[in-house]
């Protein structure tokens, strides 16, 4: 007596018809198998969906690095002095988003205030190739090429400036000062 539901009730009449001279308990074997597999296939699905759908998010969660979160951590960092921490998070921040002009900026910043003048110039200049307009990279390249003593680009970047709408007169009488100095 078949008294299983059975969510196909015409599988099971086709199956009668397929295996011909079946008796009751073939078709009630056979029964047992289809579901045995359905249930198979029914576990295997439910399980790869919860392996793609938390396998992906852990995926996507662990590869993707925050810019801001990196170039927030540089700035406490470098605040509190911890000098190595902060330029790691900053190329951190860099190599997250190749693109992000004031992670750049930032790790000039740490370059200058190590009196690495060269190198801070460097990452300001791969800011200004992303973008012209962020006046703190002009400000910061005047202060590092009047302290190395190169005026001329100290002046083009306070034109610049100028041109974006900033305040100049601090850097212009600083830039004077600095000129007017007798070289040692």
């Amino acid at each position: 007596m078949l008294t299983r539901f059975n969510p196909h009730p015409f599988l099971l009449n086709k199956v009668y018809y397929d295996l011909g001279n079946a008796t009751r308990s073939d078709l009630i074997k056979t029964e047992s198998i289809i579901f045995s597999v359905m249930k198979e296939i029914i576990l295997a699905v439910i399980l790869l969906s919860f392996w793609f759908l938390f396998g992906c998010t852990y995926i996507l969660n662990r590869s993707y690095q925050d810019p801001y979160e990196h170039l927030n951590k540089g700035d406490s960092y470098f605040r509190n002095n911890e000098i190595n921490k902060a330029i790691k998070e900053f190329k951190k921040a860099i190599e997250a988003d190749p693109n992000f002009a004031l992670a750049y900026n930032n790790l000039g910043e740490v370059y200058a205030f190590l009196e690495m003048y060269k190198e801070a110039i460097h990452e300001y200049e791969r800011a200004l190739e992303i973008s012209q307009e962020l006046s703190e990279v002009h400000f910061n390249m005047v202060i590092s090429y009047i302290l190395l003593k190169n005026y001329d680009l100290a002046r083009k970047h306070i034109d610049t400036l100028n041109k974006l709408g900033v305040d100049t007169k601090i850097l212009i009488n600083l830039l004077a000062r600095e000129a007017m100095k007798p070289i040692h």
